[in-house]
């Protein structure tokens, strides 16, 4: 028997694998805990709307304030909020944001709802980037140890904290980097 392989490598691995495992969901709740739960900026909120454009069934809208103060179509351009573009007719406007993360609000408020669902997409992706940085250091042949400080050294990130716990595209994108 090596030494690798020996009973207590395999016990220390699997208490260490357990522990891991416990952190990972109070960290998971700790996001959970101060995630906001409505969009705090032009950013967040124009990926919701997104999102609810592409649930909806239809990304062109026309621009309601055209029609209520009874305005010429080609005055729509002054009533397109942030973040939303001119449509591709006069007096329409559309999604200015990358498609990304709101097809992911989209399917998340599809299975859970538009209440909570959408905004849990960003602490989702932040303990799937801790699993497959995890992963992927193993991939590196780096020890054991070290594939764990390299995800609690993501975890504690300043930076990477600050984008879990709000609807914005950063961790998701962290994730599907890692992913590839």
């Amino acid at each position: 028997m090596t030494a690798s392989a020996s009973p207590r490598n395999v016990t220390g691995r699997t208490v260490a694998g357990g522990l891991a495992t416990v952190a990972l969901l109070a960290y998971f709740a700790l996001l959970v805990r101060h995630t906001c739960f409505v969009a705090g900026g032009a950013d967040s909120s124009g990926y919701l709307n997104e999102a609810r454009a592409i649930a909806a069934g239809h990304i062109t809208e026309r621009v309601a304030a055209v029609d209520a103060l009874n305005l010429q179509p080609a005055d729509a351009e002054v009533f397109v909020p942030l973040g939303i573009k001119p449509g591709p007719r006069t007096g329409t406007m559309v999604p200015g944001y990358p498609p990304g993360l709101p097809l992911h609000m989209a399917a998340a408020a599809l299975i859970g709802g538009w209440r909570i669902a959408p905004f849990l997409v960003s602490p989702l992706a932040a303990i799937g980037s801790l699993i497959l940085l995890f992963i992927l250091a193993g991939q590196l042949a780096l020890p054991f140890g070290y594939r764990l400080g390299a995800a609690a050294v993501l975890a504690a990130c300043p930076v990477f904290v600050f984008q879990a716990i709000q609807p914005m595209s950063d961790v998701v994108a962290t994730f599907w980097t890692l992913a590839a």
